[in-house]
């Protein structure tokens, strides 16, 4: 290794709360509903795909190309307005001190971001100095996950791009050759309660472990999972604790050649069902190596699986929460 490509949002800086509030507020003057669920839809995609995705939820009438491009400029003045107030403190110790030395070994670096707003964000940080180079949505033809913009910034390095590591945040734009299965844990939001309302009429409160389509788009799959009776031992003693369900969202990792199937996804959504019934906080992780917290957490959660296993699915499979 000769060389290190940076992402530069979420692994550098982080600016997930100013596109935030300027796609919400494109998203508020169109009528469009907008919340942070949908916002980590965007995360790793251009600032078109992004449109794209919330334009989804548009029902009014269709958008000329013109229309589109004003949106576009007007979520990405906002944005820029709202980096001017960053600085030098936006910047943690530990990436400055990590860039230092791994400059000071000799390694030569470079930021390989989708943005065009990447050089302002160097500047407003005080960056700019440590990257010998900087690959941006300037100068690509084309978004990640095409690597044309880390092949870019190894071009610029004038280095042969088997010698560069890529630093990434998003696991759609790191083209990895693996079954990589990713599992989303969020909050339901309103509409999705609605989902469940129409699908299961006449029910107070479903059989806790039941889960039910909300919809797959873009291959990726949303369910709804209710988790009724936390931990065992509660019993009766307290019927209130009656949670609102989660949202699932299942997707094989981009590179994965396996189609999931519906057994699939039934042994992914018992796996998560499994794990959730862990009261989590109860695992001290603070001063403890992963090595051991996660060895901790598995041993919590497997007495849940019949016969303390895991499913087959579970054993064969890499997968996240």
């Amino acid at each position: 290794m000769k060389a290190l490509i940076f992402d530069l949002d979420g692994v550098i800086v982080f600016t997930d709360r100013f596109h935030y509030l300027a796609w919400k507020e494109m998203a508020d003057s169109m009528g469009i509903y907008f919340n942070e669920n949908i916002n980590n839809r965007l995360r790793g995609v251009s600032r078109r795909e992004s449109l794209e995705i919330i334009l989804e939820r548009y029902e009014g009438k269709t958008l000329s190309e013109e229309e589109k491009e004003h949106l576009m400029e007007m979520k990405n003045n906002r944005y820029r307005e709202l980096l001017g107030s960053m600085s030098k403190r936006d910047v943690s110790d530990e990436v400055r001190d990590t860039l230092r030395e791994l400059k000071e070994r000799g390694y030569r670096l470079a930021i390989g971001s989708s943005s065009k707003n990447a050089k302002y964000i160097l500047e407003k940080t005080g960056l700019t100095q440590m990257f010998d180079a900087i690959s941006d949505g300037t100068n690509i033809s084309h978004s990640k996950p095409d690597p044309e913009v880390f092949l870019k910034a190894a071009e610029f390095l004038q280095e042969d791009p088997k010698v560069c590591y890529v630093v990434e945040d998003a696991l759609r734009t790191c083209q990895v050759n693996c079954p990589v299965i990713v599992i989303n844990v969020t909050e339901t939001d309103n509409e999705d309660l609605l989902a469940f309302d129409s699908s299961c009429p006449n029910v107070l409160m479903p059989v806790s472990g039941t889960y039910i389509h909300l919809r797959t788009r873009r291959g990726c799959h949303e369910y709804l999972l209710y988790n009724n009776e936390r931990y065992a031992e509660y019993g009766d003693k307290m019927p209130f604790l009656r949670p609102f369900p989660v949202k699932i969202s299942i997707m094989a990792g981009r590179n994965n050649k396996q189609k999931l199937t519906d057994m699939d996804i039934k042994e992914i959504i018992t796996l998560t069902y499994q794990t959730t019934r862990i009261n989590w906080k109860s695992v001290s992780m603070r001063s403890m190596p992963i090595t051991i917290a996660y060895a901790t957490l598995v041993a919590k959660f497997m007495p849940h699986f019949p016969d303390g296993q895991l499913t087959e699915f579970g054993k064969n499979n890499l997968w996240m929460l």
